[in-house]
């Protein structure tokens, strides 16, 4: 699956890093993603035939945006949307970036 990089929505040079963006809304649209837990855990539950939710579960939207980035011009990115650096690092999908 192609990636975008996450861009700060205050200064579109800053890149958080990237993720995974489904065709349908490589360009302009939005997807959702369930985050990982805050703490990082990840217990394997059991499925449960019933449908019953075994584990709370956090759901996020992710919506991608045509930024104009200084001497690099228009291009698709993952909009930021003002969320903090520790918000991107829950997204599964989410690479880091040294690029600042």
């Amino acid at each position: 699956m192609p990636r975008l990089n996450v861009r700060c929505c205050c200064t579109p040079k800053k890149v958080f890093g990237t993720v995974e963006v489904p065709q349908h809304a490589q360009v302009q649209g939005s997807f959702e993603v369930y985050l990982l837990p805050e703490d990082n855990s990840f217990n394997a539950v059991p499925f449960d035939p019933n449908g019953s939710e075994a584990v709370t579960t956090e759901k996020a939207t992710i919506r991608v945006k045509r930024i104009y980035v200084e001497n690099e011009g228009m291009q698709s990115a993952v909009y930021s949307d003002d969320r903090p650096e520790e918000f991107w690092q829950r997204v599964p999908t989410f690479r880091a970036s040294d690029i600042t």
